[in-house]
């Protein structure tokens, strides 16, 4: 980094200063430069010495803050010090039990309106599912039952078990999107409420 680019660093770090502050800056910087060339020194050196450009920006940014306060009449302060004093505190509001208990009375329709929507959508993936699981059961006990005897009832209880296997397996990819939706209606309702409150 050259000593301009240090120096137009230096200069964009000093925003919140005034203009006559920044180029007395940037004149005590190009002054103190010009003498360490003076002295031999190299620009990397100078610029070592000088440090980031932000933190030379900082401590210029401190010591103008410091000489603000010192700089402050002792009246003045004794003023300000007195009218902080006069200004009444309030004290800070503690919630009590009667608080938390009112919202948690008042967030009871709420829960259970997700409650609700959660047992819907456990309902809309458990129907495929049993559907299924009953049709495999109904395929199994008409085997049980072909083979004791009664083969017209076994064919019957074979033909219900198909049949509510197929249905589990076209309902299945719908209530599972049924069943997704509903989570994201919850979680969309549940946002929209956090964000109101």
């Amino acid at each position: 980094m050259t000593y301009n680019e240090w120096r137009d660093e230096l200069k964009s770090n000093l925003l919140s200063v005034s203009e006559t502050e920044k180029k007395r800056v940037l004149d005590y910087y190009a002054e103190a430069y010009a003498d360490r060339r003076e002295a031999g020194f190299s620009e990397r050196e100078i610029i070592d010495g000088f440090g980031a450009p932000f933190d030379a920006a900082q401590r210029i940014l401190n010591e103008e803050k410091d000489e603000q306060v010192s700089n402050i009449a002792p009246e003045e302060k004794n003023s300000n010090t007195s009218a902080k004093k006069e200004k009444p505190v309030k004290p800070k509001k503690e919630r009590g039990l009667g608080f938390v208990l009112i919202c948690l009375l008042l967030s009871l329709p709420l829960l259970v309106v997700f409650i609700v929507l959660a047992s819907v959508a456990i309902a809309f993936c458990c129907i495929p599912i049993s559907a299924i699981g009953g049709g495999i059961a109904s395929i199994v006990a008409s085997v049980f039952t072909i083979t004791g005897g009664d083969v017209a009832h076994g064919f019957y209880e074979l033909g219900g078990g198909v049949i509510s296997i197929g249905v589990g397996i076209i309902l299945l990819p719908i209530l599972f999107k049924i069943a997704a939706l509903t989570c994201k209606l919850t979680k969309k309702l549940f946002f929209s409420f956090k964000e109101r409150v």
